[in-house]
C-alpha cells in the first residue's frame, strides 16, 4: 500500500499570470499552467470583502437597478479613458456596485447588453486593494454629485423604500437584471466560512480553477455536447471573481478557445444540479488529475458541511460579550479541516477482520478511528474520514491491523490522500 499526501494550499505551485492561447506547458504535478490576465487571488479577496460588508447587504432592488442603468452605466461610459477601452477608475455607490457585479456574473448577458446600448463593453476597473478602492469611491462621489445633484450617492435606510420588490412588473426597472440580483442574494452566506478569506485558500483555488477550465477545454473536444460540470466552492469563488472583470474574462476565455462553451457546460450559482451531474464531474476530474474533486473547504455541496463548521467557527464579535469566553477552554481556537481519501482495488477474500486505523501524532494521542478493509475496495476516490483537528496536530498516521492485507499488485494501486 502506498500513501500520498496532497499538496496543501500553502504548497500550491507558483502560477504565471500571462495569457496563453494554447494548452501550453503543464505546471507542477501535471497540472495545466495558469494564463490569467488578472490577479484572481486578489480579485477574490476584494469580492469577498465587498460581499461581507454592511453596505452590500442592503436592499438592492428596483430603485438600485434604475440607478445602475440610468445613471451609473452612462457615467462609467463617459468617464472611460483610451477611447472607451479603459475602465474608469471609479467605484459606484454600494447598492449600484452590487447590481453591477450581479450583472457581470451573467457574462454573456452583460456583454450583449453593453454592445446593444453603448456599442462596446463597459469594463470594471482593476482596483484590488482597499486604499485605492476608497479613493476611487470618493472620486466617484464628487462626479456623481456634480452630474446628479438631486440623486444621493449613498442611500440610507429611509431611502430604500423604492427598492421594494413588490410590483416589479409595473416598474420601469429592468426586470431581467433585477432577477439576476435576486439570484445572488445569498452569495455572501455561501462563502461565510472563515477560511474562505485566507490567501492560501485563494492560491490553491486558483490552481483548481485552472484545472477546471482545462477540463472544459478537453470536454469541448472529447465529450458529448450535453456534458455539464458543477463547480466546487473554491472554483465557484474564482469563477465569479474572474467574471467580475468582464474584459479580462472575455480575453482569457477566447485565448483558451472556450468562450462559447463555459456557460453551456458549467452549472451556475443558484442552478440545481442533479446528483448524476455532480458524480459525472467528480469522475471526469479524477480521470484527468488523479485526485479527489471534493476536498476539505472545496466541496460541491457547501450546505452539507455548513452545520458542522458553524459548531467550530464562532462569531468573533461575541468574544467579549459572552461571559463563557472567560474560560480558556471555551475560547476560539485554530482548527484544521482534514479529509482522508482512499482509492484502490484489492482482493477482499479472507480479510473480514482487517481494518485501517487513523491516529493523530499530537493533541489527540488517544484518538483511534477504525475502518474495515472489506468494504474499501473502489476504483474511484472515496472519503474515509472528515474531521476537524487542533492546529497543533502535527500529523496523522494510518495503520493496518489484522493477519495481513493482500494489497494490490503492480497492475493496481491503493492510495491514501490527506488534505489539510
Amino acid at each position: 500500500m502506498t500513501t500520498r499526501r496532497m499538496a496543501s494550499a500553502a504548497e500550491a505551485p507558483p502560477e504565471d499570470t500571462m495569457p496563453s492561447s494554447s494548452p501550453g506547458p503543464r505546471g507542477q504535478a501535471g497540472y495545466p499552467a495558469a494564463f490569467f490576465s488578472v490577479d484572481l487571488a486578489a480579485a477574490a479577496r476584494r469580492l469577498l470583502a465587498f460581499l461581507r460588508s454592511e453596505s452590500a447587504r442592503g436592499n438592492a432592488g428596483p430603485r438600485s437597478v434604475r440607478r445602475y442603468e440610468e445613471m451609473w452605466l452612462p457615467l462609467a461610459a463617459d468617464a472611460a479613458g483610451g477611447g472607451g477601452e479603459e475602465a474608469a477608475m471609479l467605484v459606484p455607490p454600494p447598492d449600484v456596485h452590487l447590481v453591477w457585479l450581479c450583472h457581470c456574473f451573467h457574462h454573456e448577458s452583460y456583454v450583449a447588453y453593453c454592445a446593444s446600448r453603448f456599442g462596446r463593453l463597459i469594463d470594471r476597473p482593476s482596483i484590488l486593494d482597499a486604499e485605492n478602492e476608497e479613493h476611487a469611491a470618493d472620486c466617484c462621489r464628487d462626479i456623481w454629485a456634480a452630474r446628479y445633484p438631486l440623486e444621493p450617492f449613498d442611500l440610507d435606510s429611509s431611502e430604500f423604500d423604492g427598492n421594494n420588490s413588490n410590483g416589479i412588473e409595473n416598474d420601469s426597472a429592468n426586470s431581467e437584471i433585477f432577477m439576476m440580483v435576486q439570484t445572488y442574494a445569498g452569495l455572501a452566506d455561501h462563502f461565510a466560512s472563515p477560511f474562505v478569506s485566507e490567501g492560501v485558500y485563494h492560491v490553491a483555488a486558483r490552481r483548481r480553477y485552472t484545472c477546471f477550465l482545462d477540463l472544459i477545454r478537453k470536454g469541448v473536444c472529447t465529450t458529448r455536447e450535453d456534458t455539464r460540470l458543477v463547480p466546487s466552492l473554491d472554483i465557484l469563488l474564482m469563477w465569479l471573481a474572474h467574471q467580475s472583470f468582464p474584459a479580462s474574462y472575455a480575453t482569457d476565455m477566447t485565448l483558451m478557445s472556450i468562450k462559447d462553451s463555459v456557460m453551456k457546460m458549467v452549472v451556475s450559482y443558484g442552478e440545481v444540479a442533479s446528483e448524476e451531474t455532480v458524480e459525472r464531474t467528480r469522475i471526469l476530474w479524477e480521470e484527468a488529475y488523479d485526485e479527489p474533486y471534493d476536498l476539505s473547504g472545496s466541496e460541491v455541496d457547501a450546505a452539507a458541511v455548513g452545520t458542522a463548521r458553524e459548531a467550530f467557527h464562532w462569531q468573533a464579535a461575541a468574544s467579549e460579550e459572552d461571559t463563557n469566553r472567560l474560560y480558556k477552554g471555551l475560547q476560539p481556537r485554530f482548527l484544521m479541516e482534514v479529509c482522508v481519501f482512499l482509492k484502490g482495488e484489492f482482493d477482499s477474500e479472507h480479510i473480514s477482520k482487517e481494518f485501517l486505523r487513523l491516529r493523530a501524532q499530537r493533541c489527540y494521542r488517544s484518538l483511534k478511528l477504525d475502518k474495515s478493509v472489506s468494504n474499501l475496495s473502489c476504483k474511484n476516490w472515496q472519503k474515509m474520514w472528515h474531521m476537524y483537528c487542533e492546529f497543533a496536530t502535527r500529523g496523522l498516521t494510518i495503520e493496518d491491523y489484522g493477519d495481513g492485507i493482500d494489497y494490490p499488485s503492480n497492475s493496481s494501486t491503493l492510495l491514501i490522500e490527506v488534505r489539510a
